[in-house]
């Protein structure tokens, strides 16, 4: 069966007949059914994202592929060699162009324990915040590629969006894309990728990384013209395209330029709004958006069924998704059932709260309310859990959840959930698997955790942090922790 879904391009209005997620092939190789790393060339289906595809093949692809989907989040245990490199990714180098953009008078006196990208050079597309990582590796002619879409803004975006935007969606602004042999040394583009190589080149250049998506600045009336701010990335690959690497689905939260006043429960955590009180806030309510992709680098939105072009609306006044949708992240359990984490700040509880919805096709989706609100009294998920990534583990045939805590004063922690079924049920750890440092770049807060399985039972970490503790304080920096052997429910910094 067949979906017709307008796709909004720059300068054109496109119509496109796209295979729905009910005719894919999830079950055999799909993120429930993933037994763990990719040990074999021949497990890794889909391409390498090496390969700039014109987007007139994009929108042909999009037309007939008949798309099935995979999991390539794996890989092997991989030893860093740590260098100074002209991308100003890792090393001391890095950790200086960190420290002048996140505002830290003495970067000696902090360890940088961990710390894999930070904030970018002044000028930058990402010179005053980064964070959000999504991970994946591919596995390709016995060598690893590693991706990293992750959010990031520049100083106007800062000026632009209030501190109560950075408490619901910290780092909200745009999306970009890093590149790895390994998943810690990263290499980047300091502008927008999509500007740097002539659309008409014909030969295969090296991947353009750099910013890959932004706000709408085309439609007035959708939902995502103020800020975007990253979810998932999901891979689709088609086995009717020859050479083709697959569709990548992009979910995402959009906020407009509806002023929302400010819960006075969001301001009790502590949020600074510098003696403005509770006025209204443009930004502030967010709405779930997909964008797709054949080469993780051009982009093309999907209007879905809301007016807004949003997948679905916000709560009803006094819901508890009232306020808005947030980090979304898709689960592919089966050919049937797409499950979509979330969260939001719930107003009469005070807390971020993680709510649920289903799809079939991805694209019509049914909410099933709230799942998870973190712990109770003086916690470190006393005010809720937020950001969640949820990923099925075929070992404990049991469901994890690795979130962000948000304590009674706002700071925040990388917490753990587990359940039976993934829908109902969920019993957190006490202690949370990953805290702030004692004085590294990352002391105040940790959290928007990308979980990944490696080879032996191991476990990556990818995490944001900041220096900074406050509620609204924007991430300023992506880490890497490891798991201890095979415990997930303690990790260390690299």
């Amino acid at each position: 069966r067949e979906a017709t879904f307008p796709i909004r391009r720059t300068g054109a209005r496109l119509v496109h007949r796209v295979a729905t997620l009910r005719d894919c092939n999830v079950g055999e190789q799909g993120l429930a059914a993933n037994p763990g790393p990719v040990q074999e060339k021949k497990s890794a289906e889909g391409g390498s994202l090496n390969r700039r595809v014109d987007p007139r093949k994009v929108n042909e692809s999009l037309r007939t592929a008949a798309m099935r989907l995979t999991c390539l989040t794996s890989g092997t245990n991989a030893h860093p060699i740590v260098r100074r490199n002209r991308s100003w990714t890792c090393g001391k180098r890095r950790w200086e162009t960190w420290a002048m953009g996140g505002g830290v008078k003495d970067a000696s006196s902090l360890s940088s324990e961990g710390l894999l990208v930070g904030v970018g050079e002044p000028g930058a597309w990402d010179s005053a915040g980064v964070g959000k990582p999504v991970v994946r590796c591919f596995l390709r002619d016995d060598a690893q590629k590693w991706v990293m879409w992750y959010q990031g803004r520049g100083e106007p975006e800062r000026e632009e969006l209030n501190a109560a935007v950075d408490a619901v969606n910290h780092c909200a602004g745009a999306t970009g894309l890093a590149t790895s042999t390994d998943g810690i040394q990263w290499s980047r583009g300091r502008g927008d990728a999509l500007t740097e190589i002539p659309p008409e080149e014909e030969e295969e250049p090296e991947m353009p990384v750099g910013k890959v998506f932004g706000k709408n600045n085309e439609d007035w009336w959708v939902f995502d013209t103020a800020h975007v701010a990253l979810g998932d990335v999901q891979i689709l690959s088609s086995a009717s395209l020859a050479g083709s690497g697959g569709v990548y689905w992009m979910f995402y939260a959009g906020g407009d330029f509806e002023p929302i006043e400010t819960p006075q429960s969001l301001l009790d955590i502590g949020l600074d709004t510098k003696g403005e009180g509770a006025k209204a806030i443009e930004g502030l309510r967010t709405r779930p958006g997909v964008a797709l992709s054949q080469d993780g680098v051009n982009w093309a939105r999907i209007e879905a069924g809301h007016h807004s072009g949003a997948l679905f609306d916000v709560g009803e006044p006094a819901e508890f998704d009232e306020l808005g949708i947030a980090s979304p992240q898709v689960l592919p359990l089966s050919q049937k059932d797409l499950r979509m984490y979330y969260h939001t700040f719930d107003a009469k509880k005070g807390k971020f709260v993680v709510g649920l919805a289903r799809s079939k096709d991805g694209m019509q989706w049914k909410k099933l309310g709230p799942v998870f609100d973190g712990g109770e009294g003086t916690s470190f998920d006393a005010r809720g859990a937020a950001c969640p990534q949820v990923v099925y583990d075929p070992a404990g045939k049991q469901f994890l959840m690795f979130y962000e805590g948000v304590s009674v004063r706002g700071q925040r922690s990388i917490g753990l959930a587990v359940s039976q079924d993934g829908l109902r049920g969920w019993q957190s750890c006490q202690d949370p698997v990953l805290s702030p440092s004692e004085e590294g770049w990352d002391m105040g807060s940790v959290g928007a955790p990308c979980a990944l399985p490696m080879a032996k039972g191991r476990w990556r970490l990818y995490y944001s942090g900041s220096a900074a503790s406050t509620l609204a304080t924007s991430w300023e920096g992506i880490g890497l922790a490891l798991s201890d052997g095979t415990n997930i429910q303690h990790f260390h910094r690299r």
